[in-house]
């Protein structure tokens, strides 16, 4: 037996797996409690944490094949956001066959995929909202059962897991497709073998449980923020693994007497140098060199001030001064001190005379004053400002001016100072070059009274002569100061200071590695715990191999002699042969010819004969199921196939439900023929596009799949419209409609030729004649010849007649007695 495999095998797993094992086993379900137990076992079996296994005498539990409670499927309704189909209707389904007929874009589509998702189904499980609508509904219905004679309704897809659902299985051309070309999970296998499932479930929380743990416990590096310097503590502490060994550590870093004194030796050293200061002496001697460039540079503007060449400039600018201003007072304004003017020598009075000057030059009148009107006497006072006007003696003594200015002030602005007196510059040069330093500073002393010298020759226009500058090198001081910052050798030093205070830090550092040994520890031993628990990371490939080896014991060997059986009765023996693999705790199967995927091999119509064949075949394996759901099963089949798959799914309507959706009138009619020829429990339904608004469903069926009498009621039906719009005395619609009623009636009329004359034995849309029936076929002449006047009676003003006959129209009374004819005919003659 399955069980006794399934018990053998789990003895051979660690304890805590046999645990779960005998629980899924005992009661097929284990609670959140006993998992936690489970896991406390596994840890303890794991050295993950201390305790003790629970006892090794593990009772067995007997395995009983489940008791499946009775499910039928009585429809579904309330249907609401699945594609376009009409909200709100109500489809009903019988215990027995039903078929649906719809043709296309009457909305089978849509029902198809709402089932295919809330039953067993490999098909097309894509559900759109209707895409027309600004605002969709989302996608509801209410699915309809009897469990143990009991109703009861589950809502999609809230409950979509509740068991009623796993009683049905769904075919359309999808699934059969994915048979023909791809793997698809079998999913019908023993309720025994479901054990594999539940434990692999079981396995994987229990899995969970020890990922969730690691997560909580899982601790960083608490030492790394105690060590900010790089050195051996610090590697030491990064390299900190499961692996380490806490007494080596204790060991690495215990401080001997020795290195203690060693250590003391050292921070005196350290503390020497730093107190030689030379980072700040160095920086001193820069400050010192940077004023010395500059008393180069202000030595250097002052020389060139006062060199030979600037003197005698400075000369000739004071001898031309003089000469402008000899000249100014010779034609200046001193030869108009005697003159009775008053401003002379301003500028309005020089802009006074330059104008008249102009105006002057333009007039032929030069004896009238042109303001008052008398004679001018004075002329040559006149033409003397106007000489003045025109001498250049004012321009040139301003020239001279402006230059002896500009060389005053230039002399001026030479900055003379060397040092700022007791800065740090000043008493580091005395300090370490004295002699120098007094010399530079004399020199720029001479050199300050000689400018002052110069400045005042200037100013009061003597004559300066050349002067000789005292001599000094700054750039020789600079080079010995340079050479002093070298021999402090600062690069020497305080790479000592660095070596210095790198081995205090490693002291430090040990001592910090000490003190901190027992939070190291505790890392090391949660590092420790975690890698056992990685190294504890529950394998589940021993489950899969274990259960498809049980799968191929008891199940590949009935499921394949069950297929072979299927493919015999469609007349589809093509050597088909199913593999089987395990995945995932799922066996997974695939048809092949030959080692080639059915669908590359086999025409389409034989393709769908063996993806029936295996749906079929699934059905069966599968004990819970009860009913099946087929997509237009004969699409792309010809007559002959057709006729062995209608006597197929007769044949399961008499073991369970089946509900065929189809567009196919000619299978519609077979299928129906054949139900009632054995006494299937027959159900039939239209699903029609009403006014644009596909998935109305309705228990009237096909006009051309109805009997004489589902036709009499109908048009008897029908006829109260007519004479509603007789009554209303619309004669144009009524002439349209009873024409239309008319003809349907003699429609009816030949139907009758097959259903009472012939017995059925002769059907439209059905390839079988029935020789069996011509045996109860009640044909005669007369009945021939009654049914004859009844078919022209109420069709011969249906034809197109010649304008000059224009027979009348039947009237209300007419068409009564027209029906009556017929129902008459019918009850009196109809098959017993």
């Amino acid at each position: 037996m399955i069980t006794e495999d399934i018990l053998k095998w789990v003895a051979t797993l660690p304890k805590w797996q046999q645990k779960l094992g005998h629980l899924i086993i005992e009661k097929k379900h284990v609670t959140e409690v006993e998992l936690n137990e489970i896991y406390n076992v596994f840890k303890v079996e794991n050295s993950l944490s201390i305790g003790k296994y629970f006892g090794d005498d593990i009772q067995l539990y007997k395995f009983e094949t489940d008791a499946y409670p009775v499910v039928k499927w009585q429809g579904v309704k309330d249907l609401h956001g699945v594609n376009r189909l009409k909200s709100g209707v109500e489809l009903y389904v019988s215990d027995g066959l039903t078929i649906i007929y719809g043709e296309n874009g009457s909305g089978k589509s849509g029902y198809t995929r709402l089932i295919n998702n809330a039953f067993v189904s490999r098909g097309d499980q894509e559900i759109l909202s209707n895409v027309y609508l600004d605002k969709p509904d989302d996608i509801s219905a209410v699915f309809q059962f009897c469990i143990d004679g009991i109703p009861k309704e589950y809502k999609y897809p809230e409950e979509k897991e509740k068991y009623p659902f796993m009683t049905i299985r769904s075919f359309d051309s999808k699934s059969a497709s994915d048979d023909m070309n791809r793997e698809s999970t079998i999913d019908f296998a023993p309720s025994e073998l479901s054990f594999f499932d539940l434990f692999l479930s079981g396995c994987l929380a229990i899995q969970d449980k020890l990922n969730n743990e690691r997560k909580s416990v899982k601790l960083e590096n608490p030492t790394l923020k105690y060590f900010p310097n790089e050195g051996k503590a610090l590697i030491q502490m990064k390299a900190l693994s499961a692996n380490s060994n806490i007494d080596e550590i204790r060991k690495s870093f215990t401080i001997s007497k020795d290195e203690e004194v060693f250590v003391e030796k050292i921070k005196s050293e350290k503390a020497n140098l730093i107190s030689l200061n030379i980072n700040k002496q160095v920086e001193l001697i820069d400050k010192v060199v940077i004023v010395l460039e500059s008393a180069i540079k202000k030595y250097n503007l002052f020389a060139a001030a006062v060199s030979k060449d600037n003197i005698d400039i400075y000369n000739q600018q004071i001898i031309f001064l003089q000469k402008c201003r000899v000249l100014h007072d010779t034609v200046g304004t001193t030869l108009f001190e005697k003159d009775d003017v008053e401003l002379i020598g301003s500028q309005e009075w020089k802009e006074f005379i330059s104008s008249a000057k102009k105006y002057y030059d333009l007039i032929s009148k030069h004896n009238i004053c042109p303001l008052c009107g008398h004679e001018i006497e004075e002329k040559n006072l006149i033409f003397k400002y106007w000489k003045y006007l025109e001498s250049d003696a004012e321009s040139n003594l301003k020239t001279a001016q402006e230059a002896i200015r500009l060389s005053r002030e230039g002399l001026d602005n030479l900055e003379l100072s060397f040092l700022v007196e007791s800065s740090v510059q000043e008493q580091w040069l005395l300090e370490n070059y004295r002699d120098e330093e007094e010399q530079i500073s004399v020199a720029f002393k001479t050199a300050n009274q000689i400018k002052n010298a110069i400045i005042k020759d200037i100013e009061s226009e003597s004559a300066i002569s050349v002067v000789a500058l005292p001599k000094i090198n700054i750039q020789d001081l600079i080079k010995k100061i340079e050479d002093k910052k070298r021999d402090l050798n600062k690069d020497s030093i305080n790479k000592r200071i660095s070596e210095c205070q790198n081995i205090e830090n490693e002291y430090i550092d040990k001592i910090k590695v000490t003190e901190l040994l027992p939070i190291v520890s505790k890392y090391l031993e949660q590092l420790k715990w975690d890698m056992t628990a990685e190294n504890s990371k529950i394998k589940t490939n021993n489950i899969t191999i274990k259960q498809k080896e049980l799968f191929e014991k008891y199940v590949t060997e009935d499921y394949l002699k069950e297929f072979k059986e299927e493919c015999k009765k469609l007349n589809a023996d093509f050597d088909v042969e199913i593999t089987s693999r395990g995945s995932s705790g799922h066996t997974l199967k695939k048809l092949q010819i030959k080692g080639v995927a059915p669908g590359k091999v086999l025409s389409e119509g034989e393709q769908r004969a063996i993806s029936i064949a295996c749906f079929l075949t699934e059905v069966h394996m599968d004990m819970r199921n009860t009913g099946i759901v087929l997509d237009d099963p004969v699409c792309s089949l010809d007559h002959k196939r057709r006729s062995l798959i209608v006597n197929r799914l007769i044949e399961e309507a008499m073991l369970r439900q089946v509900v065929i959706f189809t567009h196919e009138i000619t299978f519609f009619m077979e299928i129906k023929t054949e139900s009632e020829r054995k006494n299937i429990n027959f159900n039939q339904v239209t699903i029609r596009n009403f006014f644009n608004e596909p998935g109305d469903i309705s228990p009237i069926i096909p006009w051309q799949g109805m009997t004489v009498k589902d036709r009499t009621g109908k048009l008897k039906n029908d006829l109260q419209g007519i004479v509603a719009v007789f009554n209303k005395g619309d004669m144009d619609m009524y002439y349209y409609k009873a024409k239309e009623w008319c003809e349907l009636l003699r429609e009816s009329w030949e139907r009758a030729v097959e259903e009472i004359l012939l017995n059925d034995a002769i059907q439209r849309y059905n390839p079988c004649v029935q020789t069996q029936r011509l045996k109860k076929a009640p044909f005669t002449q007369e009945l021939y010849c009654e049914l004859e006047s009844g078919m022209t009676e109420c069709s011969a003003w249906c034809h197109d007649q010649a304008r000059a006959i224009n027979g009348n129209i039947p009237s209300i009374e007419d068409l009564r007695k027209y029906i009556d004819s017929f129902e008459k005919y019918w009850k009196e003659n109809k098959p017993r």
